[in-house]
Order: C-alpha cells, then structure tokens, then sequence
C-alpha cells in the first residue's frame, strides 16, 4: 500500500516525496530549492498526472520548484501568508487551509493540519490507510535542525502528540525516513537544547559562548552559527 519515494536533488538535502495514488497519479510533497530541483523532481515523475502539489511550509528550500508544477499547490494559509511576505510570486499556492484539509483522492483519505512548530507555516500530511506521516521540517534525521524561527513549547508538543498516533513510517523534511522513533529523537533534541539555553543563561554566559557552546554540543557549523544566535532567543 505504502508506495512512495523520496527523492533529494544533486543540489541539496532537501526531502520531495512522491507518493503514488491509482494508477498513474501522484502526490508531491515539497519541490526542492529551486527550478532545477524542481525539474529533477519532474523526472521522477516520468510522465504520470500530479493531482497536486503540498508544502509542507513556507521555506524556499521546500518550494523553489513550484512554479514548474501547473497543477493545485496546497498549503497552510500561515505558510502562504509567508511566502508572500518574503517576495514569493511564482509558485504561490492556490489553495490553503487554516487548521485542517481533509481529502478523498481515489478513495484514499489524506488529511493535511497546520501545526507550526519549526516555522509558523509548519504543516504535516497524514495519510491513515499507509500509517504515513510526512512530517516536513519538524524533523530532520540526522543533523541538527534549523531553529531561527521556532516555537519550542508548541514544537515539542506536536511531536509529542505526533508520536501517538497511529504510525509507521515517518518522512523527515531532511534525513532518512525512519520510524515513531526519530519523532521522539528529535523531541528529546529539541527539550535537550532549551535545557541547555536555559542553563546557560543561569550561569550569566555571553550570547557568543552560548552560540559557541551549542555549536560544539550540537555539532553545528559556523554557516550556522547566526541560527543559533535566533534560536537562543527564542529560548523562554
């Protein structure tokens, strides 16, 4: 039943997922960084019917190839509202959602809900039949995530919940796909990382050693090191 693939471009790290649905439609979740990974994506898709596009958030590493998808592009209304606000014209989404979607493609359920998290555009696709939760930039597998813009308390608790559900194959935003278990991993990141901030702050370290101190623990380097000057102040 679980037939899909996952396809990172030769430019990036950036996780688009292919899902297949009847015989020659398919779903697309996320169309890399640009027009070339965009078009890198289209191969893969050799020629079936895309019934629509989905963005799992306003990022442009997750939506640089949209404008090549002449198809319904979804998203969350706050993740469209991004977009616009960073200049995006080509490749908005054409219809979007300010808490749930819930679709019948082909028989099959899909649901979409806006959870933010990571970024306040921040959404999930759920698809029960497949127990498959395309989890977007809420995890990423194997490396630090990005955290300049996050809401930690509303973050940890989605994956909290997330990791209840009826699941069993995760798709991370970045990373390999894995299973409930690299929901849980990335929470006790994420609650590790707060800990850290908070304890820092306690013993009266400077904004630049606790940006030096993360970038150690964490194994972040120094292209990074302006992402963690945000995500330590959004650290309550």
């Amino acid at each position: 039943m679980s037939h899909f693939q996952v396809y990172s471009s030769t430019m990036g790290t950036v996780n688009s997922t292919l899902i297949s649905v009847g015989e020659q439609g398919v779903i697309v979740i996320d169309t890399q960084a640009g027009e070339d990974g965009g078009r890198e994506v289209l191969q893969q898709i050799a020629g079936r019917e895309v019934l629509f596009v989905f963005n799992t958030h306003e990022h442009s590493d997750h939506t640089g190839g949209n404008g090549l998808f002449g198809c319904r592009i979804i998203s969350s209304t706050a993740a469209r509202t991004a977009m616009l606000q960073s200049g995006m014209t080509k490749g908005l989404p054409n219809c979007h959602f300010t808490q749930r979607l819930h679709m019948h493609i082909l028989g099959e359920e899909v649901h979409m809900q806006h959870v933010g998290g990571h970024s306040p555009g921040s959404a999930i696709m759920y698809l029960p039949e497949r127990r498959l939760l395309l989890a977007g930039d809420l995890v990423f597998n194997g490396r630090v995530p990005w955290m300049g813009q996050a809401d930690f308390s509303r973050w940890i608790a989605t994956l909290t919940e997330l990791s209840t559900w009826d699941v069993e194959i995760v798709v991370p935003g970045h990373g390999p796909v894995g299973g409930k278990e690299i929901l849980v991993e990335q929470r006790k990141m994420l609650e590790r990382y707060v800990a850290d901030v908070q304890a820092w702050r306690q013993a009266d370290r400077s904004e630049e050693e606790m940006v030096q101190l993360a970038a150690v623990s964490y194994d972040v380097k120094p292209a990074w090191h302006n992402m963690l000057r945000l995500a330590i102040k959004q650290v309550s």
